[in-house]
């Protein structure tokens, strides 16, 4: 499997580990302010139209985990030409255009098929292609299958969780308009801010997250596979501070 060149992977209800590593890589890459607006600046009609489609691509990120598996699989049709998997990485490759119309589309068009693939772009070295690489390695289990998963990052290398963050701030937000009340309820509330009824109860909950573990996510000090989809749709999370720890993995 080392070296193996693919097309996007299908993104099924149980997604593999690969299928893991690029729908992870890829919202984590969308989360990215500086790196989205590297892609946008020189294509958007004016500094308004910059913002908002940063704004719009870390918005498809954080609410990733609420689309259809079949809304998922197309817009990472929509956005990867390539992946190549070798002994230490998973190489993913995208179109910045790709990532551009992506971010411009309307709402109910998002997960539409693009009439030309990812394919052919990259076949007729089309545009402009931007590599994101996830360390991993082939673990293998048993006598002959093998497994894709993640490689352990140094700890002292790592900061913050831009995903995490911005996701944090977002539930102190919720939660400050919740305990303010002026009498509204969770579905007006959810209309204010211009999201879902279930999306606003799952992220409200993480404005109640224990002291000790914000600050660890402040700090860049969680569990290394705590990630923004895995924390925002996590059911039923714990109102005792040590059931959260241990619930999240701090203890």
């Amino acid at each position: 499997m080392s070296g193996d060149a693919a097309g996007p992977p299908p993104v099924g209800s149980r997604p593999t580990d690969l299928e893991r590593i690029v729908e992870g890589r890829l919202t984590e890459f969308l989360s990215d302010a500086a790196a989205i607006d590297a892609i946008v600046a020189p294509r958007a009609r004016d500094i308004d139209e910059r913002q908002r489609l940063v704004a719009r691509a870390a918005e498809l990120a954080e609410i990733w985990s609420d689309r259809a598996p079949a809304e998922k699989v197309t817009i990472v049709h929509r956005l990867v030409v390539a992946i190549v998997v070798t002994a230490q990485t998973v190489d993913i490759t995208i179109g910045a255009d790709a990532v551009f119309a992506l971010a411009r589309c309307r709402a109910d068009r998002i997960a539409m098929p693009d009439r030309i693939s990812g394919r052919r772009a990259l076949d007729e070295a089309e545009g402009e292609f931007i590599t994101l690489s996830v360390p991993a390695m082939l673990k293998r289990v048993g006598m002959e299958m093998r497994h894709l998963v993640e490689a352990p990052r140094n700890r002292d290398d790592r900061k913050s969780d831009r995903s995490l963050l911005r996701l944090l701030a977002r539930a102190h937000r919720f939660r400050d308009l919740l305990l303010r009340g002026d009498g509204k309820s969770i579905v007006e509330l959810a209309e204010e801010t211009g999201v879902t009824r279930p999306y606003f109860s799952r992220i409200v909950r993480l404005g109640f997250l224990a002291p000790d573990i914000t600050a660890a996510i402040l700090d860049g000090r969680q569990p290394i596979d705590l990630s923004a989809k895995r924390v925002s749709i996590t059911a039923d999370l714990a109102k005792d501070w040590s059931e959260q720890q241990r619930e999240l993995g701090f203890a």
